[in-house]
């Protein structure tokens, strides 16, 4: 991604199972870069901190302030930058609901500020906005977050322990298996899972195969590589279904990331 500044980095340690990582964009005070770039998905909402300037995407904009992000369940476009100092905070898989009891179905698709569902963001966006340096922000954003964070419930648990078990199977499960797992019903699990997560379960095990096929196919997008290979080893039933499931989370098709663009321009890796 040829922004002026584009960086990203891991949580504390004990934020790790919560926060997937960082991310931050810096554009400032070179006026209004229009932008078609991919963000990827892996099922995690987040939260953007707007210090400076707005972010346009696909879903919305993002100025001045904190809000939720709104690409959990589908990719998400960056369309603009207006002279913007950004900062994101991508959440694991259900983790949100640990710093906000807002319902995830409340924010897809769509951007509403932090502020409405009760997180407070004066506070850190004046302290984020004292320093550039990016490891004193990381720090910052460490603080903030391990000062916000919940203790778990016994249903924060369970949900846990299935979002785990459906991304360390890398595959849409059946959902006996899960209620098996949760020792839920059918009907409580997929309630609970869609409020917290945001996703339907099979939705998720969808995402997640997408995103290790996806990055089996960058491994090898510079060498000749068979996506039919490729497909059968994910657990798609030929290319075709793994290239309608890459149409449908990232708008693109499985081929067109075995060429490298000519241009230097990339999507920022925020998975």
């Amino acid at each position: 991604m040829d922004l002026p500044s584009f960086a990203i980095a891991p949580p504390a340690p004990a934020l790790q199972h919560l926060v997937r990582n960082y991310w931050r964009i810096d554009a400032r005070h070179l006026g209004s870069l229009a932008r078609d770039d991919l963000m990827p998905i892996e099922g995690g909402s987040g939260w953007i901190l707007v210090i400076d300037g707005q972010l346009d995407f696909a879903t919305g904009s993002c100025s001045h302030g904190g809000v939720f992000d709104a690409s959990t369940g589908t990719s998400n476009r960056l369309l603009g930058v207006d002279q913007a100092d950004v900062i994101g905070i991508r959440f694991q898989p259900g983790a949100q609901a640990r710093f906000s009891q807002l319902p995830a179905t409340e924010y897809l698709n769509t951007h509403i500020p932090l502020a409405g569902a009760g997180v407070a963001t004066q506070a850190i966006l004046k302290s984020l906005n004292i320093t550039n340096c990016w490891q004193d922000r990381v720090s910052l954003l460490d603080q903030w977050l391990l000062g916000l964070v919940q203790a778990p419930t016994e249903r924060h648990t369970v949900l846990q322990s299935v979002v785990n078990l459906i991304l360390e199977r890398s595959t849409p499960l059946p959902i006996s298996t899960l209620c098996q797992a949760s020792g839920w019903s059918e009907r409580y699990l997929q309630r609970h899972f869609s409020s917290e997560v945001g996703l339907s379960t099979q939705r998720l095990g969808k995402i997640a195969r997408a995103n290790v096929a996806l990055r089996a196919i960058k491994r090898g997008s510079h060498n000749r590589i068979n996506l039919s290979h490729v497909a059968i080893d994910h657990g798609y039933f030929d290319h075709a279904h793994m290239t309608r499931d890459f149409r449908q989370l990232f708008g693109i098709a499985p081929s067109s990331l075995i060429t490298p663009p000519t241009l230097s321009a990339r999507p920022p890796e925020l998975s």
